[in-house]
C-alpha cells in the first residue's frame, strides 16, 4: 500500500484550534501594550508642543497660547500637524 503525503483533516483542525487558543490569550495583552504606548506617545507630544509654544513665545517676544492644534502668537496663527 502506498501512503499519500499530506495532513489529515483532524491534524489541520487541531493546529487551527491551537492557533485560536494562543491568539485568544495573547491578543488582550497586546492590545493593552498598544494602549500604554499610545498614552506615552500622547504625553510626549503634549510635552513637545508646550516646549514649542514657549520657544515661539521667546522668539517672537509675544505671549503665545496653544488652542486646538493651533498656536496663537499675537495676530499670527501657526497650525500644528
Amino acid at each position: 500500500m502506498f501512503r499519500k503525503s499530506g495532513f489529515t483533516l483532524i491534524e489541520i483542525l487541531v493546529v487551527i484550534l491551537l492557533i485560536a487558543i494562543v491568539s485568544a490569550v495573547v491578543a488582550p495583552v497586546a492590545y493593552k501594550s498598544v494602549d500604554k504606548f499610545d498614552n506615552l506617545l500622547n504625553k510626549a507630544k503634549k510635552s513637545d508642543i508646550s516646549k514649542y509654544v514657549s520657544y515661539l513665545s521667546f522668539i517672537t517676544d509675544t505671549e503665545c497660547k496653544l488652542d486646538n492644534k493651533t498656536v496663537k502668537c499675537g495676530k499670527f496663527k501657526y497650525a500644528l500637524k
